[in-house]
């Protein structure tokens, strides 16, 4: 359930792509989420495909964010999407209204336009909306350039995150289990956690960072935070060091993965932001007057090693897993 295991990535998927001819800046890869192609010499536009699957409310919400976050994170500026819609058979129409308002709502949150699409009824057990974004590139440089961030060159380099863990999946868990949630919480603090959802669109923090010369940058989706932070790291062929206490988590989270047992910088964190930079406090201050909460997580450093530390305590981050959203999903909750 969610991303396929990384070997099979990039056995089956990524390196048949890549026999297809392209090279550079256009070959596909690990955490490499939008396509590039040229419209006239010199002048590129980004598209990147993102389908979510589900009959639960927000499910449109988290296709436009996703589409978009990663085409931002992609140096892209999302102005238009494409939409699809596919239905399980004899779904009723007010269901389809309510998806369609959702997408609606969406397409304004994060600033793009709806200029083509489908909507159909087919085999499907849930409704699968897909959404195509495309835009324009806002930044001249290469993803590749990030190779700049090496600690041989004798510069400190920083690992930072913008926006907190787990806010898609927190959001997601609460609208969908609100009643067996409120045992423990009150109705107040579930719509809370449900209002996260709020927040998950990050064109606007990427484009800030694209401004300040950041030159590789990678939003949280599927797999969470370790998983953001793993698929940026590997793009390098680098290593880090991570201060667990330091990823900005709210509290929110913090209590409904309690309550079902899971880990919240492994959800769905939809609404995170991970980068690398040499200027922490600048950075930081700028995407605070634009609004956006960003933390030092971590520092960057020589070979593959990626260490997560917290206290005394130190482990190895892994490739991505199962998402913890479907682990909740799976009924493996605390009762207690």
């Amino acid at each position: 359930m969610g991303k396929l295991p990384e070997a099979v990535l990039k056995r089956s998927v990524i390196n048949k792509l890549n026999k297809s001819g392209v090279t550079g800046k256009f070959k596909a890869g690990v955490g490499n989420d939008a396509g590039l192609f040229a419209v006239r010499e010199n002048e590129y536009e980004k598209v990147s495909v993102a389908t979510v699957c589900g009959n639960e409310k927000g499910v449109a919400l988290l296709a436009f964010a996703r589409a978009c976050n990663s085409l931002a994170a992609s140096f892209g500026k999302p102005e238009y999407a494409a939409l699809s819609l596919t239905f399980p058979e004899n779904t009723k129409e007010d269901i389809i209204k309510e998806t369609l308002d959702e997408a609606v709502f969406a397409a304004k949150k994060a600033g793009v336009k709806i200029v083509s699409g489908n909507t159909i009824t087919a085999g499907v057990m849930e409704t699968v909306v897909t959404v195509t974004a495309f835009g324009n590139e806002v930044s001249p440089m290469a993803p590749e350039a990030a190779v700049a961030v090496c600690p041989d060159e004798g510069t400190t380099n920083y690992l930072m995150m913008a926006g907190f863990a787990g806010c898609a999946g927190t959001s997601m868990l609460a609208r969908e289990y609100k009643e067996e949630i409120h045992a423990r919480y009150t109705y107040e603090f579930i719509e809370k956690a449900e209002k996260m959802c709020e927040d998950i669109f990050t064109a606007g923090a990427a484009q800030i960072l694209a401004g300040n010369g950041i030159t590789l940058m990678h939003d949280v989706s599927e797999g969470g935070v370790f998983g953001a932070i793993w698929e940026l790291l590997e793009r390098l062929s680098l290593g880090a060091e991570i201060k667990l206490p330091l990823i900005p988590i709210r509290q929110e989270t913090v209590e409904i993965t309690e309550f079902f047992d899971v880990n919240p910088y492994q959800l769905r964190g939809d609404g995170g932001l991970v980068f690398i930079c040499s200027n922490p406090d600048e950075i930081k201050e700028d995407l605070k007057e634009a609004g956006f909460f960003a933390e030092t997580i971590g520092l960057i450093t020589a070979g593959n090693d990626r260490v997560l530390v917290n206290g005394e305590d130190k482990r190895y981050l892994e490739p991505n897993r199962t998402d913890d959203y479907y682990v909740a999903k799976g009924g493996r909750r605390r009762t207690e």
